[in-house]
């Protein structure tokens, strides 16, 4: 498995077995840890306490997983207990990762792959990627990819529509493309996936999608989504349960709280369950 199947595997393993787990289990129980250091770890900001937070986590962890194993910590489980102050030094860790380094890595590794000859190999990519970045500067190509839209259809946008009186004043009464789904910023949205749209009360709201609304290339698309509520937190596999509701929300991809499109995974016991990427 690569990295990202691994934390997608992490992030979703509570939804899969955890309506088999007995919520007492010591061994759930330092997985949830490991969940919510994962969080505020690969979180894009954070508040003034998670440092703190974090440190106090960590150290459950360590010392249950001590307790349930009988074997002493690993490196990198040392290395956890340095985060809190790289947090409080230098802001969200996600930052500082090198995951983009690895993957500007994997295109040299591809790139040698791909050659015939192994003589001087080093001066082959070194010549492949000066002319890859020639072209990129003689085309002006820009850095943010151009918004793809997917197939669809021109709309009208009357007042037969439910969510009419949820849409912008001056976009009534006009057409659009309502496509099935969009690429922004290098970011696929598709219908039936769920964004988080605010917050209220410390609580994340969500939002599933039902139509994607584009009005030219240059403006930022629309999603127009179905309203879901918010129950609480399930602490039992650390996700949001919501439930659909016929309250109608119109908003721009870029006035999302998070840019990550979401799902809302169905349990075995009937739940839907939101699970974030991270800690917004």
């Amino acid at each position: 498995m690569t990295g990202s199947e691994i934390l997608c595997f992490v992030r979703l393993f509570g939804i899969i077995v955890g309506d088999l787990v007995d919520e007492e289990n010591q061994f759930w129980q330092l997985y949830l840890l490991l969940r919510q250091i994962m969080d505020i770890v690969l979180a894009k900001r954070l508040y003034k306490g998670a440092a703190c937070q974090l440190k106090v986590l960590i150290e459950k962890h360590h010392k249950l997983f001590v307790s349930l194993t009988g074997k002493s910590l690993t490196p990198k489980m040392h290395f956890f207990t340095h985060y809190p102050r790289v947090i409080a030094e230098s802001g969200p860790t996600s930052h500082l990762s090198t995951i983009r380094k690895e993957a500007k890595h994997r295109d040299l590794t591809q790139s040698a792959g791909t050659n015939m000859s192994r003589v001087n190999i080093a001066n082959s990519l070194t010549v492949k990627h000066q002319m890859g970045m020639c072209h990129r500067f003689m085309s002006k190509e820009d850095i943010i990819p151009d918004t793809q839209i997917g197939p669809g259809h021109i709309i009208h946008l009357n007042e037969t529509f439910p969510f009419f009186e949820k849409l912008a004043i001056h976009l009534r009464g006009t057409e659009c493309i309502n496509s099935n789904w969009v690429e922004y910023k290098g970011t696929t949205y598709k219908v039936g996936m769920v964004v988080a749209t605010g917050a209220q009360e410390l609580c994340p709201s969500f939002g599933k999608i039902k139509l994607i609304l584009n009005f030219n290339y240059d403006a930022c698309p629309i999603l127009v989504c179905n309203v879901l509520f918010n129950i609480g937190l399930y602490e039992h596999v650390l996700g949001y349960e919501v439930e659909e509701t016929d309250d109608w929300l119109c908003i721009k991809i870029s006035e999302l709280l998070d840019y990550n499109p979401l799902y809302a995974h169905t349990m075995a016991t009937g739940e839907k369950i939101v699970v974030l990427h991270y800690s917004i």
